[in-house]
C-alpha cells in the first residue's frame, strides 16, 4: 500500500538455466506498462514514481525466455482522492435535470460523499454545490437539479473521501480528465422581480425609485427591461408605468411630483418574452423634502429659573408645513461677545418646550429656533435677546436656593 505521491520500488528475479536470456515484462491490470515518467522499466525491477490512485490495480512481471513464461503478481493499492465518477447523459426537461453516475474507484480510502456541481455560461468556471449525496453504498445514483429558462449548465459530480475531493486530480495528475454533462433550456417569461425595491426622493420635487439589478440567470429570456409603476396614495389617484429598458440600472428619477407625498411603486421585470409572471410587492415612499414654511410662533421665554438655566416654549407647527420628515425643533444661541460659536439642540417634535441648562452667567445671549425636516431647516424665528444674571463662585445655602428657585 501507497500514499499518493509517494515512489516505490517493485522487484522481479527468476532463476533460470544459464543457457537461457531472461526478459521481463511487466502490466498493469493487463494493459503493458512502457516506460515514462510515472514508470521506470530497470533489468529486474519496477520503479515507480509519484505514484497516483489510478496507478493502482494488479502488476504483473512476467519472465520471460525461449522456452518458457513465469508470471508473479501483486496488487498495488496508491491510497488517494477518489477517481472522478462516471457520469452518464443527463435528462434534461426544461424545469428540471436528472444527473446519473456510477460508483467511483476510492483507491483505497472509503468515500464519504458524492457533491453535484454546475457552472452556467454567465458565471463560467465558476462551481456552484447543487446536490450532496451522502449514501454511498450503491453503485448507481441520480440527483434532480431544477432549471431556469434560457441558461446553458453544465454539470460534473465530485467524489470525496478523506484524502480530499477527486477535482484535485486535475491539478496533480494532466492524465486524470473529468467528465461533464450539459443541458440547455429555452426561454421563458421571468420568473421573479427585482429585489430591493425602495422609493425616496432626493429633491423637492422628484421621486427616485431603488432597486436591485436581476442577475442575468434569473432573466429567462434576452433583452430584460424594468416596468417601473407608480401612484399617488391618495384615493381616485391612476397609475403611471414606464419601461427602464438598461438591465443594469438600479434606480430611475421621476420628475415633476408634488412636494413630500406618499407614492405606491411597484417595480417589475420584462424580458422578450413578456412580464414576469409573479405580482411585484406594492412599496411606499415618499417624495422629496423642502424647506419647512414656517418657524414655530411665539417663541418666548417661559421662565429664567437660574443664572444658567432659561425654559424656552413655542407654539406647535403643523405637520403640513414642515414639508418632510418631521425631525423637530432646533433651538440655536450664542453669547454675544461670541457669535460665531453657535449652539445648537434638537428637541422632539412632541415638545413645545424646553429647558436650556447650559448657559454662562452675567452673558448677554440670542436665540432663535426652527423647524427641522431631514434635509432641511426653516428660516429663524424672531431673536429673542436676554442677559443671565450673575452666578456663584460657590455653592452656599442662599446661592443653592437660587439656583434651584
Amino acid at each position: 500500500m501507497l500514499e499518493a505521491g509517494n515512489s516505490a520500488e517493485l522487484h522481479c528475479e527468476a532463476i533460470a538455466d544459464p543457457r537461457l536470456e531472461v526478459h521481463y515484462k511487466w502490466t498493469i491490470n493487463g494493459r503493458i506498462i512502457n516506460e515514462s515518467s510515472i514508470f521506470n522499466i530497470l533489468p529486474d525491477r519496477l520503479r515507480i514514481n509519484s505514484a497516483r490512485g489510478r496507478h493502482s490495480g494488479v502488476v504483473d512481471c512476467a519472465a520471460v525466455t525461449d522456452v518458457d513464461v513465469k508470471l508473479a503478481s501483486m496488487k498495488l493499492v496508491v491510497k488517494d482522492v477518489p477517481a472522478h465518477p462516471v457520469v452518464e447523459p443527463a435528462i434534461c426537461t426544461e424545469r428540471k435535470a436528472v444527473i446519473r453516475w456510477r460508483a467511483a474507484n476510492e483507491h483505497g480510502d472509503q468515500i464519504k460523499k458524492y457533491t453535484v456541481e454546475m457552472h452556467t455560461d454567465f458565471r463560467k468556471n465558476v462551481w456552484e454545490r447543487v446536490v450532496d449525496e451522502l449514501n454511498v453504498d450503491k453503485e448507481q445514483f441520480e440527483a434532480d437539479v431544477t432549471l431556469t429558462p434560457w441558461v446553458n449548465y453544465t454539470f460534473r459530480v465530485i467524489a470525496e473521501n478523506s484524502h480530499g475531493r477527486s477535482d484535485l486530480n486535475a491539478a496533480l495528475d494532466e492524465e486524470d480528465v473529468m467528465q461533464t454533462v450539459s443541458c440547455q433550456t429555452r426561454p421563458s417569461f421571468p420568473y421573479s422581480n427585482p429585489s430591493g425595491v425602495r422609493a425616496e426622493g432626493t429633491e423637492a420635487d422628484n421621486l427616485v425609485v431603488y432597486w436591485t439589478p436581476m442577475d442575468k440567470y434569473f432573466w429567462n429570456a434576452p433583452n430584460l427591461q424594468y416596468l417601473v409603476r407608480y401612484k399617488l396614495n391618495e384615493p381616485h389617484s391612476a397609475w403611471t408605468e414606464f419601461l427602464v429598458e438598461d438591465s443594469l440600472a438600479n434606480h430611475t428619477i421621476i420628475r415633476e411630483q408634488p412636494t413630500f407625498r406618499e407614492f405606491l411603486v411597484q417595480v417589475r421585470a420584462v424580458n422578450a418574452i413578456g412580464p414576469s409572471i409573479l405580482e411585484p410587492e406594492i412599496i411606499k415612499g415618499y417624495s422629496g423634502e423642502d424647506i419647512p414654511a414656517a418657524p414655530p410662533a411665539n417663541f418666548r421665554i417661559e421662565k429664567l429659573v437660574n443664572f444658567s438655566s432659561v425654559n424656552f416654549a413655542w407654539e406647535p407647527v403643523p405637520e403640513s408645513s414642515v414639508k418632510g420628515y418631521f425631525r423637530g425643533y432646533e433651538i440655536e444661541f450664542w453669547r454675544d461677545l461670541l457669535p460665531a460659536r453657535k449652539y445648537r439642540i434638537l428637541v422632539p417634535p412632541t415638545q413645545s418646550e424646553k429647558l436650556v441648562t447650559t448657559l454662562s452667567a452675567n452673558s448677554n445671549y440670542t436665540v432663535v429656533i426652527r423647524t427641522k425636516n431631514r434635509k432641511h431647516a426653516s428660516e429663524p424665528s424672531p431673536e429673542i435677546h436676554l442677559t443671565t444674571p450673575e452666578g456663584c463662585e460657590f455653592v452656599s445655602d442662599e446661592c443653592r436656593r437660587f439656583m434651584f428657585f
